[in-house]
């Protein structure tokens, strides 16, 4: 089966939800049968809108351009945000930080996160941090994109676009 066959229509999910606690509810299950289908599952975490509403679109695009990369690169299933929101669902479920700091929280604890991926500027998010933390605090290997310099360079030269 291809690992990301459980990742489809999460999007779908969240067009169709009131809430994040419904929306958790509902893709939970399928990022967790895409993490014991492959023994694995990663979450790549990084910058949205810490640089402000004028970046967000940008933020979002590179996210989803390191999602997509390190799709090919790595041997089990990866999804981030863009892989359940795009900005007018996102804005209509909720605009409160800390509803979107528990509900990842829940997200990576209850569908069985294995790797997290940082990509650089993650430390310029409150809600990557966040991320990090929990990921310590649960035993989540942590992989950092700007320091692992083979990945670095794949994914700067697969893609000039990338910009920061």
């Amino acid at each position: 089966m291809d690992k990301t066959a459980h990742l489809n229509g999460l999007k779908e999910h969240a067009r169709r939800v009131k809430t994040l606690e419904e929306l958790k509810e509902r893709v939970t299950p399928a990022l967790r049968a895409a993490a014991n289908r492959h023994r694995a599952l990663g979450y790549v975490s990084g910058i949205i809108s810490s640089d402000g509403p004028h970046r967000m679109q940008n933020n979002l695009a590179l996210l989803e351009e390191y999602t997509k990369l390190l799709r090919v690169r790595v041997r089990f299933p990866i999804f981030s945000s863009t892989d359940i929101f795009d900005g007018d669902n996102a804005d209509r479920i909720s605009k409160d930080e800390s509803d979107w700091r528990y509900f990842w929280r829940g997200v990576i604890s209850e569908s069985r996160v294995t790797d997290i991926f940082m990509t650089p500027r993650w430390e310029h998010s409150v809600g990557a941090i966040d991320e990090l933390r929990h990921a310590h605090s649960n035993a989540i290997i942590v992989h950092y994109l700007d320091k692992d310099p083979e990945l670095l360079a794949i994914l700067t030269n697969s893609n000039k676009r990338l910009r920061y």
